[in-house]
């Protein structure tokens, strides 16, 4: 089997090595977003690994591939429709980094209530002058809402209350189970939050759900987190939510395009901070991503193929 790695991430000798027990192996270079020959790359491969938001969707064009493992959890990108047309599985990597974009919502979130941007701003440039420059909000008794509750927002609750924090949640399915979270309408989400996180998929159902009339709603101004889907929010309604102050701030890893055109509105906004879809990057979730990968490609070749995304029962 001719197996195409085309990486979003370094990988180690130790994992170069699994890879190539498995197969004729051809390694490319990290993937840059506008990679031009991104598809030169796919073409005649059996098994590919790549990544999950590539330049441009290879399915239509390829001919020979059977399997394709995705560095990453969600594959809103592909069309797994065609993938399946074609007798091509493809295979993703569930729950690796749910700590990691746990701990990112929060660095946002005492990044922005601390002003830490601001705060490192005057020491460096000297302005210190007196005894409180930047004042900070607690988040002790603050309610911390989440759209969306699977692995990632169920981690986020739990260190939500670990600052004493009142935790609501508005998904599809809502679990009582959880104990010391309210689920709650959508609406009483909006109206109730003093901090709103993102963490549900990109469907047809969640594009665009937080929109002008659900900045509006939120009457206690909070602070917005999305480390989950750029397209679930309406982007220039964000605009206009900051621009006239129906949120306070705003926490943003991903975005509707990316990479995030130069001179966009966000970079205007000193209540904003802005990263390049990195929440999920840690250490220990890129060593866990790329191991899981390996496995699925395993899987795969031994006939027992897992995490797929578009069997059947699954579409």
């Amino acid at each position: 089997m001719k197996i195409h790695v085309i990486p979003i991430c370094d990988i180690s000798s130790e994992q170069k090595m699994r890879i190539k027990k498995l197969g004729h192996v051809k390694f490319f270079k990290k993937t840059v977003i506008n990679d031009q020959d991104f598809l030169n790359k796919c073409i005649g491969a059996d098994i590919l690994m790549m990544p999950p938001r590539p330049p441009i969707d290879p399915i239509p064009y390829l001919k020979q591939c059977k399997f394709i493992s995705l560095f990453s959890t969600g594959y809103d990108a592909i069309d797994i429709h065609l993938a399946r047309k074609k007798g091509i599985l493809i295979s993703n990597v569930p729950a690796y980094a749910t700590d990691s974009v746990a701990e990112h919502i929060f660095a946002m979130i005492l990044n922005l209530t601390k002003n830490i941007k601001r705060a490192d701003e005057i020491v460096r440039k000297n302005l210190w002058n007196a005894e409180l420059m930047v004042k900070s909000v607690e988040l002790f008794g603050k309610t911390f809402g989440i759209f969306g509750f699977g692995k990632i927002g169920c981690r986020a609750a739990e260190i939500a209350k670990s600052f004493g924090m009142k935790v609501i949640a508005h998904t599809r399915e809502n679990n009582n189970n959880h104990a010391g979270i309210d689920f709650v309408s959508f609406e009483k989400l909006l109206n109730d939050s003093d901090f709103i996180v993102l963490a549900a998929p990109l469907t047809k159902e969640t594009f665009h759900k937080f929109g002008e009339k659900e900045f509006r709603a939120m009457k206690k101004k909070p602070i917005f987190i999305n480390t989950a889907r750029g397209a679930i929010v309406n982007e220039k309604a964000l605009i206009k939510a900051i621009k006239n102050k129906w949120i306070s701030g705003a926490g943003l890893d991903v975005f509707e395009k990316e990479p995030l055109a130069k001179n966009h509105p966000f970079c205007r906004f000193n209540n904003v901070i802005l990263t390049p879809h990195v929440a999920w990057g840690s250490e220990e979730a890129v060593e866990k991503l790329v191991d899981i990968a390996i496995d699925n490609v395993k899987a795969f070749l031994q006939g027992r193929p897992k995490n797929i995304v578009n069997l059947p029962s699954k579409m």
